[in-house]
């Protein structure tokens, strides 16, 4: 095939005042707590030299005016018939090819500087990288030009011959789109938990960083906190007070959270996979080609079980190494979409006849004798002789072994001529759906204890991270070890 080279691309104009906003925000979220010293003592202090305010102001605006003008005018790309090639640098330059094969997630980013301005920002990751391989601006315009030459040029879409692909990009149905009260369910049935520990996390660094500044203010408002709490939790109706004031506190933060991550979703699907929208404060388009799917799983917490709302997850290339914010979550408050989902990777329905191989009882004794029974007594003895308050934390083991006394029960494998289908449930329930010919390898692992007891741990392995099933009879697991060989060395590979 003869390749057709484009002439090196330069962002567009309107990237040059974005990029200005960009390093401003930047610079200043790393060194505005000096700068807002700096503007506090010039008012307070008579004595205080104006020269260095206007030095630390100037090298700013440089620092500023350098990083924004070196990525405008030094960063170029360029799209062939295999590959997209990006230059950058200006002492040191440097040139990186991506085969547009190995492009596991084209994603978009635009916020609403951007929007005004009529630009979007292509976010472009591939496996076995930890970070994105290329970011840089377009036209909004452009942008759907931009991803049909990608698509069109990537030989290895599923099904999808060169000839049909002009047509067949531009095919999107959606089957998805969150309304007001998905979210609202979402925020309320959310892990307030969790919320609580970003919070806390949160403020305490927050706290840290001002006390260097504002140490008397800081020690002030934390001995007013405490002196509240303290007298609320003197009383029953104090105590029910507090309880109150965190929960409402956390479900607010909580929606406010599922508003970040859910407003204006949108998943359509198309002959290539899927494509996702979302976004608040900037919107955010993510494509899943469907061949580079591993596997896909959906989780929900206690709530969210009972009330049939999920995360749904697509697990592809590399997902171990891909940062959070390139991962495609999808908002799951109809069971029907869970079909619609599904259905072109590995149908729901097909394993409900076949056999349910599930965790035997000898892993409630290991897990409680190995990691439950040596926590209790750790916590009982510093509780017993530091601090009798610690005791409360006795609950936590507590907790922890019901959740692995419900997950021996409730949970279970099945499998048939296709794939696997993994369902773990405790007090939430997690399920994972895989495809034979997405398997790398296969491997059995028996401990001592296991191998006297005639058990044995089965993992599978891919290219989007390793999937484990603990303690089943060894002889299931020994004719799923032999199935699943027979699969790899069978199996088309993709």
């Amino acid at each position: 095939m003869n390749e057709t080279v484009m002439a090196k691309i330069k962002q567009p104009p309107q990237a040059l005042p974005y990029l200005l906003f960009k390093y401003t925000k930047a610079l200043f979220s790393a060194l505005g707590i000096f700068i807002l010293l700096d503007l506090y003592r010039l008012f307070t202090q008579e004595n205080y030299n104006i020269k260095r305010f206007y030095f630390s102001i100037g090298l700013f605006v440089l620092v500023t005016l350098f990083l924004a003008l070196k990525e405008y005018f030094f960063l170029f790309y360029q799209l062939d018939n295999t590959n997209i090639i990006i230059h950058n640098g200006l002492v040191k330059k440097s040139k990186t090819i991506i085969p547009i094969k190995n492009i596991q997630n084209i994603n978009t980013k635009s916020n609403w500087i951007q929007k005004i301005l009529g630009i979007t920002t292509i976010i472009i990751d591939t496996a076995g990288s930890n970070k994105e391989e290329a970011e840089f601006m377009i036209k909004q315009k452009d942008l759907p030009v931009f991803k049909n030459s990608l698509l069109n040029n990537n030989s290895s879409t599923d099904g999808i011959t060169q000839e049909d692909k002009p047509n067949a990009i531009n095919t999107y149905h959606t089957i998805f789109e969150t309304q007001t009260t998905d979210i609202l369910k979402l925020g309320f049935s959310a892990n307030h938990l969790e919320t609580m520990l970003v919070v806390a996390g949160f403020i305490f660094s927050q706290m840290n960083e001002l006390e260097k500044f504002f140490k008397e203010g800081v020690h002030q408002a934390t001995d007013t906190a405490s002196n509240f709490v303290a007298q609320s939790l003197q009383t029953i109706w104090g105590i029910l007070l507090i309880v109150f004031m965190v929960l409402v506190f956390t479900i607010l933060i909580s929606i406010f959270r599922s508003l970040l991550k859910y407003f204006d979703y949108k998943i359509q699907k198309t002959n290539h996979g899927f494509f996702i929208q979302y976004g608040l404060f900037s919107t955010i388009e993510k494509i899943i080609p469907q061949h580079k799917i591993q596997w896909v799983s959906w989780t929900a917490n206690a709530l969210r079980s009972q009330l049939k709302l999920y995360e749904f997850k697509f697990l592809i290339s590399g997902e171990e190494d891909i940062k959070n914010k390139l991962k495609a979550h999808v908002p799951i408050t109809q069971e029907a979409l869970l079909a619609q989902l599904t259905k072109d990777y590995l149908p729901i329905n097909s394993f409900h006849l076949e056999q349910k191989i599930q965790i035997q009882k000898p892993y409630i004794f290991i897990q409680l004798l190995l990691k439950i029974i040596p926590i209790f007594i750790i916590l009982f003895i510093l509780g017993y002789f530091l601090n009798a308050e610690l005791l409360y934390f006795l609950l936590i083991p507590f907790y922890w072994g019901l959740k692995i006394i419900l997950k021996q029960r409730n949970s279970y494998l099945q499998y048939n001529e296709t794939g696997v289908l993994l369902h773990l449930k405790s007090f939430g329930k997690k399920i994972i759906l895989l495809r034979w010919d997405k398997l790398q390898s296969v491997s059995l692992q028996q401990s001592g204890f296991q191998k006297r007891a005639q058990l044995a741990t089965l993992i599978l392995h891919t290219s989007a991270g390793n999937i484990h099933f603990p303690y089943f009879k060894k002889q299931e697991a020994k004719n799923m070890y032999n199935l699943a060989l027979f699969k790899i060395e069978t199996s088309n590979w993709s």
